[in-house]
């Protein structure tokens, strides 16, 4: 299950499925949790898969440390099919260099009554579709 920050987990699971990769595998951030989430991702690295690290922003003096593993399995070579997502809420202490070297996806609502209504019947339909893949997987 996602945290506050996930907005969307219909997004991703159809990115994920049009890709033709795994079931991505979420895990909660928090303080104390830094080690077991090292761990993951460098399974998930090493082995192949989706990792999706939710709420970032708990952790902002550990990124640092996510932003140095990055580096060194990119050296390392990581499995082609690896992917890593991260959400988090807006925050000035964000590292740099992570925020560069990412691709950013962002919910923006639209400015018009109809692009509103439009995004609305969409979000539900996703959730319809996530509810769905959930309960498949499970």
């Amino acid at each position: 299950r996602g945290g506050p920050a996930m907005q969307n987990p219909a997004a991703l699971l159809k990115h994920v499925r049009n890709a033709g990769l795994r079931q991505p595998e979420s895990f909660q951030l928090g303080p104390g949790r830094e080690v077991a989430a090292e761990q993951l991702l460098v399974d998930r690295a090493l082995e192949g898969g989706v990792l999706l690290l939710l709420d970032c922003h708990l952790c902002t003096g550990w990124l640092i440390i996510l932003e140095r593993m990055l580096v060194e399995l990119d050296a390392q070579g990581c499995h082609r099919d690896f992917r890593l997502f991260l959400t988090c809420k807006l925050s000035i202490v964000f590292p740099p260099v992570l925020l560069q070297t990412c691709i950013k996806l962002a919910n923006a609502p639209a400015s018009s009554l109809s692009g509103r209504l439009a995004q609305a019947v969409l979000a539900m339909k996703d959730d319809l579709e996530a509810t769905q893949q959930f309960s498949i997987a499970k």
